[in-house]
């Protein structure tokens, strides 16, 4: 059989968007697993293979050295970390019976910061990382966090028509120093990763927008005279 994958969740760390690897997901024969293929080109390689659990997003830490993915389904998933490179465990890092999704590693590697259901609605959090120690919640209604540097997130808000800015002090204990309205728009929210990022230079956003289309009533007066015409046309 193929090893095609399907079903693919794509992610790209920013500090490795011109040489590094992005990542893809898939499923083939009741396994589950991640590829990296070097953005400069080249043959794609497994970085992981989980059985009987479902891979979906995974990212990786500034440095290279941890890969971070979700396991589970749409309603209840959980966040671990496995080295890459190198022999070591999984490390579970939020594996409740709640949901935990779209995690991201902060770009001095110290923290983590992802989404979680446990209280009830979306909400993002931060902890060490990989320890989990010190956890914050950070938004007041929230998901999907990007960091813009090693003190600033960026998250979609609580009602999920815009961004949210949080300005972050990390010592000796984490905690928010502010929460700024960053961009209201249109957005594609909550699929378990974040649909924006920022560019390079920290001075723009890319974001993927909600599109409408326009419906009406079509009054086709007629109709069955054109059907009755391309009835008999049809026939041989």
């Amino acid at each position: 059989g193929g090893t095609q994958p399907t079903e693919s969740f794509i992610a790209a760390d920013p500090p490795k968007i011109a040489a590094g690897p992005v990542t893809t997901g898939g499923r083939n024969a009741g396994r589950s697993r991640r590829w990296a293929r070097p953005v400069s080109g080249g043959e794609p390689r497994m970085e992981l293979e989980v059985p009987d659990k479902v891979i979906w997003e995974g990212v990786y830490s500034p440095d290279g050295r941890w890969l971070v993915y979700r396991t589970g389904t749409l309603s209840t998933s959980d966040i671990w970390a496995v080295p890459v490179g190198r022999s070591g465990p999984h490390q579970p890092l939020a594996t409740t019976p709640y949901q935990e999704v779209a995690a991201r590693v902060s770009p001095d590697g110290q923290w983590v910061a992802y989404t979680s259901q446990e209280s009830g609605r979306e909400e993002v959090y931060l902890a060490r990382f990989p320890s989990m120690a010190d956890r914050l919640q950070v938004s007041d209604g929230g998901a999907d966090p990007v960091w813009a540097d090693a003190r600033t997130l960026y998250y979609y808000n609580g009602t999920g028509d815009g961004l949210t800015r949080a300005t972050l002090e990390l010592a000796p204990v984490p905690r928010v120093v502010s929460r700024q309205e960053a961009l209201r728009r249109l957005l594609v929210t909550s699929n378990g990763h974040a649909a924006f990022d920022l560019a390079p230079d920290r001075t723009r956003f890319l974001v993927v927008n909600k599109t409408f289309t326009r419906t009406g009533t079509v009054v086709a007066h007629g109709w069955q005279h054109e059907l009755r015409r391309a009835l008999a046309a049809a026939k041989p």
